[in-house]
């Protein structure tokens, strides 16, 4: 009798899951490949190969020109781009962070666990895509269990007593309430009859108004209109001089993931329902109140930690001989450090970029204070230190960075230097030719700096290593972990250089100087500038995007250089807020 039921309940199981997978097919058609994955459409510049490229721009120059254009960028100087054009959008799904970011506002549920989608690998614009294929048996049981829990309080979706309003109708508020929050736009009414049709055929295979619902969720979970960020609007679209604008609804949602990593709130659909966010005025409030709010943290968390490579320290080994303190709980703590300060240093009322390179304090619990020399620490919370402004100070040399950008067992100028020209100053350094190295060998003898700077008098070499040599040497005051040292073995560590920029030529004689010197470049300016807008965009920079970054980074000029007004610039600019026509698109 226990296995006939439990066969039953099996066979139960399989016809909800038939019945939602069929409903979730077909809207996905062109999206659910037949090998049963949800993943990236072709063409969404995604680097599969997972190989750490620093995304930098592929055409960049020394003087800091990018794919959006030949030429720096200058605040003083008229845009000579077209001001009638913008950017294309990819289509593209949830990242895992956005993903889980919006089941928890969705459901309401702030204590719902990580839903662990294989994690997303870098595209070629330096940032994190979402480019593994998801398994569908995978989703299936996600939402399976997130629906099932949420069915608990439906209260918290709707309002409607089937028992006083009748079924049908509270099943059709559901749709519509819960719909337009996880669709982020009004449910349309073929999507409408869907679901409902759906929902007759549960009650029809004898669930009850409860199961039913909670089905329907699942489906809605799964539909596309769900798992992808969605920009083409319902109906034809309408040219504005040579691009498309957003509706209301595309805009609140590509507004909200740029600033939050999430769905757009009530407050904000309400405005998009009012039709105000077509208005730049009404737009701009929005900006400055989400600006405000603490869900903020995670863009600006998630933007440093791969800007600078930091996520990365959390897959690295190091020579456990050397550095047996090495493990997972100080690489995360590590990771914490840099999202801890951005979200300290973001949470004011501005936000200049010197801060953000030269703040002398950060956060540390008592595994990270080790590292940092720090004494009287406890606990694995983290709390804020003020630091020897002669050793650390902003970003640069936090551990996470730092270690990041060596080897397991030594430090790596060479890929330090690359990281500041390539991240920091969207300069592209190709690699070295075939067989450059051949024959190369580190002498024991000889100091890091020394065997490197050997590499600048060979041919093949040195017109990469004359670049990044100097100011990959500014990281030899800190060890493979990141701790603050004088002496590299028997040698005393020489951290001192020169870097050339536009401003002229920069002397320093530690990190610390280094990035107090870069905070106040050009270069560096402007590769920030870029490198916001092909984070809000997600994808590469181009020309169709370069009057929008002009006028955004004269506001950033006219700022000081306050990131937060960048942000603000970029959410305002034409390329965010409009499109370019897709392809055969009828207009």
């Amino acid at each position: 009798m226990i296995a006939t039921a439990l066969g039953m309940k099996d066979a139960h199981r399989k016809t909800q899951r038939a019945l939602v997978k069929s409903l979730a097919a077909g809207a996905a058609l062109s999206l659910w490949a037949c090998t049963g994955e949800f993943g990236s459409p072709a063409g969404s510049g995604i680097d599969h190969a997972g190989n750490g490229s620093t995304g930098a721009d592929d055409d960049a120059v020394a003087g800091g020109a990018g794919g959006d254009g030949s030429g720096p960028l200058s605040p003083d100087t008229p845009s000579t781009a077209d001001p009638e054009v913008a950017g294309a959008r990819p289509l593209r799904r949830l990242t895992e962070l956005e993903y889980n970011n919006t089941l928890r506002s969705l459901l309401r549920d702030d204590a719902l666990a990580w839903q662990d989608l294989g994690g997303d690998p870098q595209g070629d614009h330096g940032f994190s895509l979402p480019g593994i294929d998801v398994p569908t048996q995978q989703l299936l049981d996600i939402t399976e269990t997130l629906s099932q829990r949420a069915s608990g309080n439906l209260a918290a979706f709707y309002k409607c007593d089937p028992a006083v309003e009748g079924d049908s109708v509270c099943t059709t508020r559901f749709i519509d309430t819960f719909g337009k929050r996880a669709y982020r736009r009004p449910v349309e009414s073929d999507e409408r009859e869907a679901l409902l049709a759906l929902n007759k055929k549960l009650r029809d295979q004898g669930f009850d108004f409860l199961g039913s619902v909670r089905m329907t969720m699942a489906a809605m979970l799964l539909s596309p209109s769900f798992l992808y960020h969605w920009q083409l609007g319902s109906g034809r679209a309408t040219l504005e001089g040579e691009a498309v604008q957003l509706t209301d609804y595309e805009l609140a949602s590509r507004l909200s993931y740029f600033l939050w990593s999430d769905m757009p709130d009530d407050a904000l659909l309400a405005a998009a329902d009012e039709g105000q966010l077509t208005s730049a005025a009404s737009l701009s409030q929005q900006i400055d109140r989400m600006l405000a709010d603490p869900r903020g943290k995670h863009t600006v968390q998630t933007f440093h930690s791969q800007w600078l490579l930091v996520n990365g320290v959390l897959g690295l080994s190091k020579d456990e001989v050397q550095f047996p303190e090495w493990n997972d709980e100080l690489k995360r703590a590590m990771v914490q450090d840099t999202q801890a300060f951005v979200a300290d240093v973001f949470a004011k009322e501005s936000v200049p970029l010197e801060l953000l390179f030269g703040a002398p304090y950060t956060f540390v619990n008592e595994t990270l204070a080790r590292v940092y020399g720090i004494d009287g620490i406890k606990g694995s919370e983290l709390q804020r230190v003020e630091l020897d402004k002669t050793q650390r100070a902003g970003l640069l040399t936090q551990p996470g960075v730092l270690a990041a950008q060596s080897n397991p067992g030594t430090t790596n100028p060479a890929r330090a230097g690359e990281m500041v020209f390539a991240n920091l100053l969207c300069q592209h350094i190709s690699p070295p030719p075939p067989g450059a190295t051949d024959g190369f060998q580190m002498k024991p003898e000889l100091s890091m700096r020394q065997n490197f700077e050997s590499l600048e008098s060979q041919p093949a070499c040195q017109g990469c290593h004359v670049l990044i040599n100097p100011p990959g040497f500014a990281f030899e005051q800190y060890d493979p972990i990141g701790r603050y040292r004088t002496m590299d073995g028997p040698h005393r560590v020489d951290a001192s250089g020169t870097f050339k920029s536009r401003a002229g030529e920069l002397k320093f004689t530690n990190l610390v100087e280094l990035s107090a010197a870069l905070a106040t470049t050009p270069e560096l300016r402007e590769c920030v500038a870029r490198k916001w807008l092909q984070f809000a965009m997600g994808r590469k920079s181009t020309q169709a995007d370069r009057y929008s970054l002009d006028a955004a980074f004269k506001t950033f000029h006219e700022s000081n250089y306050d990131v937060k007004k960048l942000l603000k610039a970029l959410a305002l600019s034409r390329t965010f807020r409009y499109r370019a026509p897709e392809a055969g698109e009828v207009m």
